[in-house]
């Protein structure tokens, strides 16, 4: 009983990061339309580290040590450091359905990662399903157009993507710290990154003005940062890191749908063929071989 209940509990943890992430690139988007990538990104996530300290201080929980802090310092560096610098820089042209659809490559990666560092099997299907992603990203690049979506900001978009998956990994050679202590040591080594980022750049460093900056901010800094990285470490600690990245495959739907409603993003249908493509992949490659690991809740790998 006691396990039916906690997988409860992880799975709605699951649908729940689902749901908040979805908008997510639309917040980024809004942001960096009035403000440089990488202050807007400082700017995220500061408050939102301040957030997780004051509760962690509220709460006495104890601070990562030794194995764990690294692990903690590792995540920061490269979930929050390397990962939104490509993310804030490429969604300054891409917009947030596109980025969305991208990002679906993170499971892929996820799983050939693993697979390199052993902590998966190797599986043929895999190979079948990164080619068929390649296949829907090369479609959704010819649909979309240079002038739409520029190369350089789609390859930022795809490190980014690679830089969540093995941040995910590192979280299960890192396991037993709290998910408020680990988040709040990476968005501060991340937030120093971020900063230092800003400054090579020469990035001016403005307070925000319009009223749909600062409702993204508020957004992402209390929803798209502090309860999304909350949780997912916690699914983290329970599921296996090939299952968790498999949030990404929904990601675009919810991406498009809200990118179209309130950034007026426009559609062809040769970019819902290859969000299909990519979509299919994923699922082929990754999700089918362990939907059953992911209905029983297996330990980590």
């Amino acid at each position: 009983m006691k396990n039916l209940v906690g997988e409860r509990a992880t799975l709605a943890a699951f649908l729940m990061t689902i749901f908040l992430a979805g908008f997510n690139g639309l917040g980024v988007r809004l942001t960096v339309e009035e403000l440089p990538p990488f202050w807007g990104a400082v700017l995220r996530f500061v408050p939102a580290f301040l957030i997780l300290a004051g509760i962690a201080a509220i709460k006495r929980l104890p601070l990562p040590s030794g194995r764990n802090l690294l692990g903690a310092v590792l995540y920061g560096v490269l979930n929050f450091g390397a990962n939104y610098s490509f993310l804030y820089w490429g969604l300054q042209k891409v917009q947030a359905g596109t980025a969305g659809i991208f990002l679906a490559l993170v499971p892929l990666f996820t799983l050939i990662f693993a697979v390199a560092q052993r902590l998966e099997p190797f599986r043929l299907r895999a190979l079948f399903g990164s080619l068929l992603s390649l296949a829907g990203i090369a479609v959704i690049y010819g649909a979309k157009g240079p002038a739409n979506a520029p190369l350089a900001a789609l390859l930022a978009i795809t490190l980014g993507s690679v830089c969540f998956a093995e941040a995910g990994l590192l979280i299960k050679r890192f396991p037993g710290s709290h998910p408020v202590t680990t988040n709040m040591i990476g968005m501060a080594v991340g937030s120093v990154i971020l900063f230092l980022m800003s400054m090579l750049f020469h990035e001016p460093h403005p307070v925000p003005v319009k009223a749909t900056t600062w409702g993204a901010l508020i957004y992402l800094i209390l929803f798209g940062s502090c309860a999304i990285f909350i949780l997912t470490v916690y699914v983290l600690n329970r599921w296996p890191a090939s299952t968790v990245s498999y949030s990404f495959v929904i990601f675009p739907f919810i991406g498009i749908a809200a990118s179209a409603w309130l950034d007026h993003e426009k559609f062809t249908p040769w970019v819902f063929v290859g969000a299909v493509l990519v979509v299919a992949g994923v699922y082929f490659g990754s999700l089918r071989a362990s939907q059953k690991r992911a209905v029983e809740g297996s330990p980590a790998d």
